[in-house]
């Protein structure tokens, strides 16, 4: 195991909970494993989360992650835990929870959480075409993975009706096409599948072009994996003013089909995906805007700028209606 200093982890994360050295090492305690320092992960709008770096009982370092969930009710992180652990079965680089005391739901300073190992690797937010293939690639894997028992916790669909509720802060024209997209969207069609449903630059881990980490598996849901596959391009194929970059989204396509191939079906749906997707991060972002006012001692990003993913669902939406 790489020791934690070779390690990077430190995007799509924030800190809302503080913790003490000592209660994190009564976390570890029970794994024979002592504490050496532990650092606040301050970026990202959900959870809270620690880089802890440990030691066993022969002095060799091991990297572990913390994660305290703010938001999500404990009833719902059981099937998390089932698809973590299956999804690092099915051999993706994901980082399965660490049963602690019989089990992985863990309870710290009256939070749910997860310990899940520290993996190697570090985010790139200028990818190339062949960290956009191996995304592409990444992505197809994930979808034809099984979800497990149950009813997800996380519904896309569903929350893009709650959503919905910040469509009034809208101006009449952006309203007026979020309205067309919503409802065009919710009548979509076609098999579902286990999607990630937020694969963004700051969820991916690389080594090299390799990936070596998939990360923040929190919103995941079954939907159409045209709609994934649009919420990944928004991300990691636009310039700085949100227009796709045709080589690095043929690059995630093509990695894409090399092992799921796209219907034509599924084509034909993927300028209303994009376009949904684009307004789906825009409003979430808006929502997260009147949220941040309730932690406002939360160390770290707790909203985003919403008008960049305005930006990505107006030119969606043009390319959409130019058919």
């Amino acid at each position: 195991m790489r020791t934690p200093t070779q390690l990077s982890y430190t995007a799509a994360m924030s800190v809302f909970t503080p913790i003490s050295d000592s209660a994190i090492s009564s976390v570890i305690a029970p794994l024979g494993l002592t504490l050496v320092g532990a650092q606040a992960a301050t970026h990202g709008i959900e959870n809270s989360n620690y880089l802890l770096r440990c030691a066993d009982a022969n002095k060799q370092p091991i990297g572990l992650v913390l994660t305290l969930f703010e938001q999500r009710p404990a009833a719902q992180l059981p099937w998390f835990a089932a698809l973590l652990s299956g999804l690092a079965e099915a051999k993706l680089p994901v980082p399965a929870p660490i049963s602690v005391g019989g089990g992985p739901l863990l309870q710290v300073e009256g939070k749910p959480g997860f310990l899940v190992p520290w993996l190697p690797g570090a985010h790139v937010f200028q990818p190339n075409e062949q960290q956009c293939l191996a995304v592409g690639q990444l992505l197809a894997s994930l979808h034809q993975c099984p979800t497990p028992r149950g009813e997800p916790p996380h519904s896309e669909r569903r929350h893009l009706r709650w959503l919905a509720e910040q469509l009034p802060r809208l101006s009449d024209t952006d309203r007026g096409a979020a309205n067309e997209v919503l409802d065009t969207w919710q009548h979509a069609a076609g098999r579902r599948t286990l999607i990630h449903a937020d694969l963004f630059r700051d969820n991916v881990l690389f080594d090299g072009d390799h990936v070596s980490g998939l990360l923040d598996l929190y919103n995941a849901c079954s939907d159409l994996p045209i709609y994934d596959v649009a919420v990944t391009l928004n991300d990691w194929c636009v310039d700085d003013d949100g227009r796709l970059v045709t080589a690095r989204m043929n690059a995630l396509l093509s990695g894409y089909q090399q092992c799921r191939p796209l219907s034509d079906e599924e084509m034909k749906q993927l300028p209303l995906a994009l376009a949904t997707a684009g307004l789906r991060f825009y409003l979430s972002r808006l929502a997260a805007q009147q949220s941040a006012a309730l932690h406002a001692d939360a160390q770290g990003t707790v909203s985003k700028d919403p008008e960049p993913f305005r930006q990505i669902f107006l030119q969606r939406y043009r390319d959409w209606k130019a058919g």
